[in-house]
């Protein structure tokens, strides 16, 4: 199990990436499952994803997501460009996609049903 974060945001980093330093291995999955553990704690949220994006499909994939609430880990989930044409033009403009409310953002207008099921309120996605 992971530490809270300490109350100083710059000593909480310093230990993840300490933590990180120990725990990252040749086991891919493994390691994903932990980063995404301590994204959650480090950035003060229930949930982290790691997808796949493949321009072959025009779709990403969840390979690993972490609910902190439940200490739940799932994947599965794929999300196709023809559903959310808005969501992966801003996926593929440079830099933070920072969407504070899913439910009126216009970049999420395909993704408001699967926000929901999830009680998902905000994103925000790293490309």
């Amino acid at each position: 199990m992971v530490e809270p974060a300490p109350a100083d945001p710059d000593r909480g980093v310093a230990r993840a990436l300490v933590e990180l330093s120990r725990a990252i291995s040749s086991d891919w999955d493994a390691s994903i499952r932990h980063i995404l553990t301590l994204d959650t704690r480090l950035l003060h949220v229930d949930r982290a994803n790691f997808w796949t994006m493949s321009d072959l499909t025009a779709s990403i994939h969840c390979d690993a997501g972490y609910i902190a609430s439940l200490e739940f880990f799932e994947h599965g989930a794929t999300l196709f460009e023809s559903d959310v044409p808005e969501y992966f033009a801003a996926l593929r403009t440079p830099g933070v996609v920072e969407m504070p409310d899913v439910r009126t953002d216009p970049r999420c207008r395909g993704l408001r049903e699967y926000c929901a099921s999830r009680g998902v309120t905000s994103m925000m996605d790293v490309p």
